[in-house]
């Protein structure tokens, strides 16, 4: 039997401490003498943020999360009521660091620094360092020292509770997605392919990229690099590869009356990206009328293509949903659903809005790191 995350019992920030039978996973226990070997930010429909030792932060689909037994994961809520404020501030801080680099050597330091009161050595990340930051980021500090902590530390935070039956048992399908090769991790194999060739070319004007904000911020500083970086993304399929996911999941994007989508997750999944990708086109529109880099140029671009694809998902969305309606008998359940409906066509309207000429305005965040 295998177990996976149950997410109708999650919330946005939510902490994951997981662990396995391999052997780093009991190298870290051991050393930590804790009980979990990881952890990860849950953000939103299905999406958590880690870092990890495949090299730096990045997003992973809790999906894709399979356990073998109930004690192989817990998930930690913080005790009080986060306001708005700290949410924004946590949420911000643990995509902040997207892309940045792992650093086991920081993660070994936690040992000797942990009870310390010192600065982080290196603005490299590692799985517990990432997720304590971002609530310290908020003014709410999770363990002694947010720099250096792990895994267990959070596990025993004074400003934590466990969330109680967050694991359910796995069905066939789930297994076998977990084992199918994840689009996100393929997404940063062509993000990172660019970006290691940009933390070399940094290295003329002795500069240090960590991650892609670095190199948006050194492009920035030295706007005479911004066409060969520009040729270094072209050589990638980065630009173009959020089309893999019409060819992963055909029914997001094409109507198909003998499939049974989840309308309620999908929208939530649209929503989330929505969001996200309207921030990133204001930014990068904004940065781009003010420089004038192709960077920029081809940032728009992307997440106009993006926008455009979530217009797709969502009107499919509304198809699926309508098909219920007319199948539904119950008047309650209808009008339900008729709601959905209205909160469907407010996205749709408000991605129309932000790609007006202004409308992009709206969505343009200050930058607080």
């Amino acid at each position: 039997m295998k177990y996976v995350l149950n997410k109708e019992r999650l919330e946005p920030l939510d902490i994951i401490l997981t662990k396995d039978k391999n052997l780093i996973s009991k190298g870290i226990r051991l050393l930590t003498q804790g009980d979990y070997s990881h952890a990860l930010i849950y953000m939103s429909s299905f999406s958590a943020i880690e870092a990890t030792r495949d090299g730096r932060v990045f997003s992973e689909n809790i999906q894709r999360l399979i356990f073998d037994t109930l004690d192989t994961c817990k998930v930690l809520r913080y005790k009080g009521q986060l306001t708005k404020e700290q949410r924004g501030r946590i949420d911000y801080y643990a995509r902040s660091q997207v892309t940045t680099l792992y650093s086991v050597k920081e993660a070994i330091r936690v040992k000797a620094l942990g009870k310390k009161d010192v600065s982080a050595m290196e603005r490299t990340q590692f799985c517990s360092r990432l997720v304590a930051q971002a609530y310290s980021f908020a003014d709410l500090d999770l363990t002694h020292n947010a720099n250096y902590c792990s895994p267990q530390d959070l596990n025993n935070s004074e400003l934590l509770f466990e969330v109680k039956d967050v694991l359910r048992e796995a069905t066939d399908w789930e297994v076998k997605f977990s084992a199918t090769s994840s689009p996100i991790k393929e997404n940063a194999k062509q993000l990172y392919e660019w970006l290691d060739k940009v933390a070399e070319l940094a290295k003329k004007e002795k500069t240090d990229i960590l991650s892609q904000s670095d190199a948006e911020k050194f492009i920035i500083n030295y706007p005479k690099y911004d066409g060969e970086v520009c040729s270094y993304i072209l050589n990638t399929n980065y630009l173009n590869f959020y089309d893999n996911d019409e060819k992963i999941n055909p029914a997001r994007y094409n109507f198909d009356p003998m499939v049974n989508l989840d309308i309620v997750s999908e929208f939530e999944l649209c929503v989330s990206n929505t969001q996200r990708f309207l921030i990133n086109f204001a930014r990068g529109k904004s940065i781009f009328l003010e420089t004038a880099l192709k960077y920029y140029e081809l940032q728009v671009k992307l997440f106009e293509n993006l926008l455009d694809q979530c217009v797709k998902h969502l009107n499919v969305i509304i198809q699926y949903t309508m098909a219920s309606i007319d199948k539904e008998s119950d008047l309650q359940k209808k009008a339900h659903m008729y709601i959905y409906k209205l909160q469907m066509d407010k996205l749709a309207k408000a991605i129309k809005n932000a790609r007006d000429e202004e409308g992009y305005l709206a969505y343009i965040q200050p930058d607080l790191i």
